[in-house]
């Protein structure tokens, strides 16, 4: 799962992919670029071989320019690396993938990725959440549906 949020509105988006590798991210920068109703200047991400190239391959006849950071260029964006060992710096994420997960698999048992989707699509006021849409809202338990977006991800992942 892809997640990106804006450090100062926590506006989210997010993808549910079968394999996190260079294509996905890529696809899921771009379909995030369409989906942030502003210019992004900095993206800060790990440093994933989805991302960025290994670290002995940088600067060596091996390196090869990466999908990322060839979207990143081309919509006038600063791609940041996380310091390695350093978990606390993409705190922000992590605390959103809390909240998606006990809003999803902590409280539903699923079967497959597919079945994540239809409940996530369900789950929805106009049932229009994809893989490839921003992250609107899930339905609690008592059927009720909560807005992630207008809550702090605590209440909206323990009501």
């Amino acid at each position: 799962m892809f997640v990106g949020i804006d450090r100062t509105s926590k506006f989210a988006v997010t993808q549910l992919v079968d394999k996190a590798d260079r294509k996905t991210a890529g696809e899921f920068l771009q379909h995030m670029l369409e989906a942030v109703p502003y210019h992004v200047h900095t993206i800060l991400t790990n440093n994933g071989i989805q991302f960025v190239e290994q670290p002995r391959n940088r600067n060596t006849i091996y390196f090869r320019p990466m999908r990322f950071d060839m979207i990143c260029e081309a919509n006038g964006i600063e791609h940041r690396l996380t310091k390695p060992n350093h978990p606390w710096t993409n705190g922000q994420v992590e605390r959103m993938n809390r909240t998606i997960k006990e809003a999803t698999v902590k409280r539903f048992h699923y079967e497959s990725h597919d079945q994540l989707r239809t409940h996530l699509a369900d789950s929805t006021p106009q049932g229009e959440l994809t893989d490839e849409q921003p992250l609107l809202a899930f339905r609690g338990a008592d059927g009720t549906h909560e807005a992630v977006s207008s809550q702090e991800p605590r209440q909206a992942a323990c009501r």
